[in-house]
C-alpha cells in the first residue's frame, strides 16, 4: 500500500460543521465542535476546553463586579482563511467571541504539534489572528509576544480581544502527527475489509474531524509519528497496523 502524503495538499474543505459536510459546499468555516462558556469576570477563573487543547486564564477584575457574560469557542480545521505564504500553520484555528472588552489582558493557551528543542527554535514560531469582522475570506496575520517553551506542546499569549487565532512557524518544522487506521468489513462469500489510512497533525481538532467521518468502520488502530516537512512518502503495513518512512 503506497500513499502520497504532504502536509501543504491537506484539502480546503469549506464547510461549516461536520454534520454539513454533504449538504453544504461553500460555507465559510469547517466547525468540528464548539463550547460555551458562562463566568462573572470579576473573579480569576480558568476555562478549560482541554478535549481541543485550548485554555483562556481570566485574571481577577477584568470585568465589572458582579458582571456575567459569556465566550464562545468554535474548534476549527479549515475555511476561508488566507495564510501568508511564509506560515506553516501547527495547529487547528480556533474562533473565539466574547460580547465584552476585558480591563485586563486574559491568556490564551493553545495546544500545537510542533517539535520545539531550543530557544532557537522557538523564536520562530507565532501566534497568528484574523478579524471576525473582516472577511470572508479571513486573513491571518501575525501577532507580536505570545510564549512558545521548548520541549512544551502548547504556546501562551496575552490579549484583550478575541477573533481567529492559530499557531504557525515561518519555516518548515518537526512535527507530530497523529495515524489513524480504520477497517471497515466488506460483507460477501470472502471475508474482506476496505482500509482507510488517515495522516493529521496531532491536534485534537483534526482527530475529531477524523473519527466522525469514519465513524461507521468496524475497527480502528491509531498511533504517533513524528515527520519533517519534507517526507513525502509513508508506508503501511495492514497486518501489523505499523507505519513507517517509504522505502
Amino acid at each position: 500500500l503506497r500513499l502520497e502524503m504532504s502536509p501543504k495538499s491537506i484539502p480546503n474543505l469549506q464547510t461549516q460543521t461536520v454534520s454539513e459536510l454533504k449538504t453544504n459546499n461553500k460555507p465559510e468555516i469547517l466547525s468540528v465542535d464548539e463550547k460555551v462558556f458562562n463566568f462573572t469576570g470579576d473573579k480569576e477563573c480558568t476555562l478549560d476546553w482541554d478535549e481541543y487543547g485550548l485554555q483562556i486564564d481570566i485574571p481577577e477584575e477584568s470585568l465589572s463586579a458582579g458582571q456575567t457574560t459569556t465566550l464562545q469557542v468554535k474548534a476549527l480545521i479549515a475555511g476561508d482563511f488566507i495564510v501568508p505564504p511564509d506560515c506553516h500553520m501547527i495547529s487547528g484555528i480556533y474562533g473565539i467571541c466574547c460580547p465584552e472588552r476585558f480591563h485586563n489582558r486574559v491568556t490564551l493557551h493553545i495546544s500545537h504539534a510542533a517539535i520545539i528543542e531550543s530557544d532557537e527554535e522557538a523564536s520562530h514560531f507565532k501566534f497568528y489572528a484574523a478579524k471576525c469582522s473582516s472577511g470572508p475570506p479571513y486573513e491571518l496575520k501575525q501577532l507580536d509576544g505570545g510564549t512558545f517553551t521548548p520541549f512544551s506542546t502548547s504556546a501562551s499569549i496575552q490579549l484583550q480581544q478575541f477573533s481567529f487565532f492559530g499557531l504557525g512557524s515561518n519555516r518548515a518544522s518537526r512535527q507530530r502527527y497523529c495515524y489513524q487506521v480504520f477497517y471497515k468489513l466488506i460483507k460477501g462469500p470472502d471475508i474482506e475489509w476496505e482500509i482507510f489510512f488517515v495522516v493529521t497533525k496531532n491536534d485534537r481538532t483534526f482527530q475529531k474531524f477524523v473519527e466522525e467521518k469514519y465513524k461507521n468502520c468496524d475497527k480502528r488502530v491509531e498511533g504517533i509519528i513524528y515527520l519533517d516537512s519534507d517526507t513525502p512518502y509513508l508506508k503501511l503495513n495492514p497486518e501489523t497496523h505499523s507505519v513507517g518512512d517509504w522505502e
